[in-house]
């Protein structure tokens, strides 16, 4: 119709198949939304636990998606990836559960390390799926709807997270039951994505030779992770900066992080008209927009200012990750090239989350304590800074070329 943006390609989902696989979206920012509201109430419940121990209760799952992404892209070369997704699924609803038995906060992020290892079989399965039953436009808009409603799913569970926290500090684990529900609405919606013949190929060469690896798997590894652990900041460490501050109750603290997601949601949806007006300027704007988001946060002293920060930041993140998936898709030359590429380019998600702890925890050392009294307010200032200039530097570096090969493929130029 008139000014619409008609996709083009191929796509093979029914409805429910796109529904199937935008619900798979909620995986890739749940961790996030169910667990960080919960890690302040989760540390006193173990009193003598530690700060970073809380942090890592949320982040430790990436411990076990930085071990499972790249062994799904060779899975994915000999099994169905219906039947892989299916299975991530229940082992992360299961693993998932347990931590609320758990009566040590060693136990829990056990149990959270062995929950990332079925998410990170179902967050580069998802991406494989939409990869191989669509193409140009089609692909692009399905990349970006199933982020949207994955952050549209995140904001309903964060928040009745965040509420359920007045009942027990259990319920975030709790919450993992939904992926229960995701298994049954993806075992009769998901179509089945047997491995091609090119795939089968592929998987015997792997015992014969070294996976040829390319420049390109490593770049966009190093670019999620970057995202991934400067835009974690906020969500690791938003409780405790609340609580210290006494701003909100800690139930408030799942509507702040719903805040994000929601956020984080807008901006998936809108994504491919967004990047066919800047084109090539697309990465440093989320970039500098990111580090204005931290600007917001630092200076915070009420609740309305957390949450315009949160809105910036959630933005800002909602538009890098279906982007520089899809350029993963695009960069790639063959099946079974996109197929190793997805799974290098995900682990950028658990390492970029992974590493954010410790490194936020060298920056507060570095806190001189004569500007800013909090150790939190002065990390996500370097953080600002950090973006804004990351940004700056990426508007001197961008690929014009590979950008518009991605807006001439999905035809979005029109």
């Amino acid at each position: 119709m008139g000014n619409s943006i008609q996709p083009s390609g191929e796509n093979h989902f029914t409805k429910f198949g796109t529904f199937a696989i935008m619900t798979l979206g909620i995986l890739w920012i749940f961790e996030v939304a169910a667990v960080g509201p919960a890690i302040g109430v989760i540390q006193a419940a173990f009193p003598g636990s530690t700060e970073a121990q809380a942090q890592y209760v949320m982040m430790g799952v990436y411990i076990g998606l930085a071990v499972a992404c790249p062994i799904s892209g060779r899975l994915a070369l000999r099994f169905d990836k219906k039947t892989l997704t299916l299975l991530g699924l229940l082992l992360t609803g299961i693993a998932g559960i347990m931590p609320a038995f758990m009566t040590s906060i060693q136990d829990i992020i056990f149990w959270r390390i062995i929950t990332g290892l079925g998410a990170g079989i179902v967050v580069p399965m998802m991406t494989a799926i939409i990869a191989d039953k669509s193409s140009g436009g089609h692909r692009t808009r399905i990349m970006g709807r199933a982020y949207a409603w994955g952050n549209v799913g995140s904001v309903i569970i964060s928040t009745l997270v965040g509420i359920g926290m007045m009942i027990t500090w259990k319920m975030p684990f709790y919450s993992f039951a939904v992926m229960f529900v995701a298994f049954v609405i993806c075992l009769f919606g998901l179509p089945k994505c047997p491995p091609s013949v090119e795939d089968i190929a592929a998987a015997n060469e792997l015992k014969k030779e070294k996976v040829q690896l390319k420049g390109y798997m490593f770049f966009y590894l190093g670019t999620i992770a970057f995202f991934y652990c400067f835009n974690s900041f906020a969500t690791t460490n938003i409780a405790f900066l609340v609580l210290q501050d006494g701003i909100v109750n800690p139930a408030m603290i799942g509507i702040i992080i719903a805040v994000l997601a929601c956020s984080a949601a807008v901006a998936g949806a809108v994504f491919p008209r967004f990047i066919a007006k800047v084109k090539s300027l697309y990465t440093p704007i989320c970039i500098i927009f990111s580090g204005c988001g931290y600007i917001i946060l630092q200076a915070a002293v009420e609740l309305p200012h957390y949450f315009i920060g949160f809105i910036v930041v959630g933005y800002a993140m909602g538009a890098m990750v279906p982007y520089l998936t899809n350029m993963v898709a695009v960069r790639s030359s063959s099946q079974k090239e996109k197929d190793i590429a997805m799974g290098w380019a995900n682990l950028g998600l658990p390492v970029g989350c992974f590493v954010c702890v410790p490194y936020g925890d060298f920056v507060k050392t570095l806190n001189p304590g004569t500007v800013y009294a909090s150790d939190i307010r002065f990390l996500f200032t370097v953080i600002a800074i950090t973006m804004i200039i990351a940004g700056v530097v990426t508007i001197f570096t961008r690929s014009k070329k590979l950008t518009a090969r991605m807006l001439d493929e999905t035809q979005m130029l029109k």
